[in-house]
């Protein structure tokens, strides 16, 4: 399974040195009080700070695991703006079998609540609210790839707008 893998890649990965749990003790505490202290005192440019003393080949590591977060987080969010829509999506439909007068239905302007607490246009949220539905109900690979975050948000962008007007199956 993985957990026998893992253990023999760690082993393979890191093997022992005199003095190796020492050092890994010292570089763990040293990160450690150094996160504690600028998250706590919300120090500004405090992740970038350590940035100069890497060589180039960390510097692109950092970049990449940077754009993966950044996937992942635009995962998140599609996710959450299309659960969004799905509840004003079900607010709406019981606004109208209750019978509330049209623009005046619950769940009516969900693309303008967007919009607003995004500072963007209702155009531009709609756009979003769009692509989210069709991610999270259409395109299982883009949201996996998405949530692997080697999907980001353009990337994702332009599978959905591609396949938007294709047929569900």
């Amino acid at each position: 399974g993985f957990s026998s893998w893992f253990g023999q890649f760690l082993k393979s990965e890191l093997p022992p040195y005199p003095g190796r749990g020492v050092t890994v003790a010292r570089m763990v505490i040293a990160a450690t009080v150094t996160m504690i202290l600028i998250l706590t005192f919300k120090v500004p440019g405090g992740a970038v700070g350590a940035l100069g003393g890497l060589g180039a080949r960390q510097l692109l590591g950092v970049a990449s695991a940077a754009r993966r977060q950044r996937a992942h987080a635009d995962y998140i969010e599609i996710m959450a703006v299309a659960e969004f829509a799905r509840l004003r999506a079900e607010e709406l439909e019981a606004s109208k079998a209750r019978g509330d007068r049209v623009r005046s239905r619950d769940g009516e302007y969900p693309a303008e609540e967007l919009g607003c607490e995004r500072t963007a246009s209702a155009d531009s949220a709609g756009l979003l609210i769009d692509m989210a539905v069709n991610i999270s109900t259409r395109l299982p690979q883009t949201r996996a790839g998405m949530a692997a975050g080697v999907i980001d948000r353009d990337r994702a962008r332009v599978i959905s707008k591609a396949t938007v007007h294709l047929p569900a199956d």
